[in-house]
């Protein structure tokens, strides 16, 4: 399940659960979230990409490989190239991470990467 929209007045349920697709993510067995709304395109696809490279690169990978302990981290790990101060992503892993953590409830596996930032935008 991924996060809900309120708004100042009233809140608005936008409950976004495994097996419901939107246009922006069109597989039922992943949820991608990223700072931006699943519910609407993104405002500054120039700016950061990250949804758009994630979508893509299920969709070309499948879901076994996408599902996979190796393949989340392989995803969460696609770098930015001529990244700028402007434009710092274009990948999915932001240059100021420090670790990554892929938890699996069901089986109890619990992994954490040590990144070894440079800060951010070099």
């Amino acid at each position: 399940m991924t996060r809900n929209l309120t708004t100042g007045v009233a809140p608005i349920a936008r409950t976004l659960r495994l097996g419901q697709t939107t246009p922006w993510v069109p597989f039922p067995w992943a949820l991608v979230e990223t700072n931006w709304d699943f519910w609407g395109p993104l405002p500054y696809p120039d700016v950061d990409p990250r949804r758009t490279v994630i979508v893509d690169r299920y969709t070309r990978i499948g879901q076994d490989a996408a599902a996979s302990v190796d393949g989340l981290l392989a995803t969460l790990s696609v770098e930015s190239v001529n990244s700028t101060a402007t434009h710092p992503v274009n990948g999915v892993l932001n240059v100021a991470t420090i670790f990554s953590v892929i938890m699996v409830p069901a089986n109890s596996t619990l992994r954490s990467y040590l990144r070894h930032s440079n800060g951010c935008c070099g």
